[in-house]
């Protein structure tokens, strides 16, 4: 509804993907072998688009975060899964194997990815035992909830998890007891399930990130944008780094998708989209645009 569109947000391009695809790329480059979509709003568009490169679980109501997780529970086996937003298409996949990295090293029941933010408005705050920055998690408070002394809390949730696979059985039974906050719509919060398995005793742990904006998710137009500078940002510094000019990094426009051989000078201007592939010794630009072209080498 934030972004004033037809289209579900995960699929609004972003350097040349779409969100959700940037998600899914970056978990499959962290190593899991095995990634289900829960889809429900679009659920035809966005199996468009992942096509059969995922497996799909259909959530028919919308009944908040925790019963999208429960939908998936046919199609994990291992024993533990992480949890992903659809729209943060920044998490790299160096920060999704820490996090299972630390998730697996402590034995914990539940991890969430967390962030220590100097603004955390907005944002649902991470609760510890006697408020200590290294106290036992206990919990997360959404900020409409939240105490005056809660709202002073800037260690912030990402919305993303891993949790031991009993989680599943877990959310149900706060659904049946419950035990489990329901908004005005009968939704069912995902953060329950910390607070839940803190009181059984499990362990419930954080791992901080250390850029604190790698887990934003674009909640407008405005923040899709900022979005995509990070991103275009890396896509150059990378093409920069495996040997190719860029003029003017502020005024150029690379696809993550696009490649570029070495020695080749992209000058003031130039964008370059979809599939292109530009051979090495070239030069682009200026002011050229170029989208799912390919050209050779020794090209000006």
């Amino acid at each position: 509804k934030r972004m004033k569109s037809d289209l579900p947000k995960v699929l609004f391009p972003l350097c040349g993907r779409t969100l959700i695809e940037h998600v899914v790329d970056h978990a499959r480059q962290a190593g899991f072998e095995k990634i289900v979509v829960v889809v429900g709003h679009g659920a035809d568009q966005v199996k468009a688009v992942l096509g059969d490169t995922v497996q799909y679980a259909l959530q028919a109501e919308q009944l908040g975060t925790g019963h999208a997780v429960m939908m998936a529970k046919d199609h994990v086996q291992s024993k533990h899964v992480i949890v992903l937003s659809g729209d943060a298409p920044l998490l790299t996949p160096d920060t999704l194997r820490a996090m299972a990295r630390h998730h697996l090293d402590r034995s914990a029941a539940a991890t969430v990815l967390t962030a220590v933010m100097e603004n955390p408005e907005r944002y649902g705050r991470i609760l510890r035992e006697n408020n200590a920055p290294d106290g036992r998690v206990t919990g997360i408070v959404e900020e409409k909830d939240a105490n005056p002394e809660q709202l002073m809390i800037k260690e912030i949730n990402t919305g993303t998890y891993c949790f031991e696979s009993g989680v599943f059985s877990l959310l149900a039974d706060c659904g049946r007891s419950g035990s489990g906050r329901q908004n005005a719509q009968g939704e069912y919060y995902l953060t329950d399930a910390l607070a839940a398995y803190y009181q059984a005793g499990k362990t419930v742990t954080a791992a901080i990130l250390a850029d604190p904006h790698e887990g934003d998710a674009p909640n407008n137009r405005v923040q899709l944008a900022e979005t995509a500078r990070v991103i275009q940002q890396h896509i150059l510094e990378e093409l920069m780094l495996s040997g190719v000019s860029v003029v003017d990094p502020h005024n150029t426009y690379v696809d993550i998708t696009a490649k570029v051989g070495r020695d080749s000078t992209l000058m003031p201007g130039t964008i370059i989209e979809g599939s292109t592939v530009i051979g090495e010794h070239c030069q682009v630009g200026p002011y050229t645009h170029l989208k799912n072209v390919q050209i050779g080498n020794d090209v000006v």
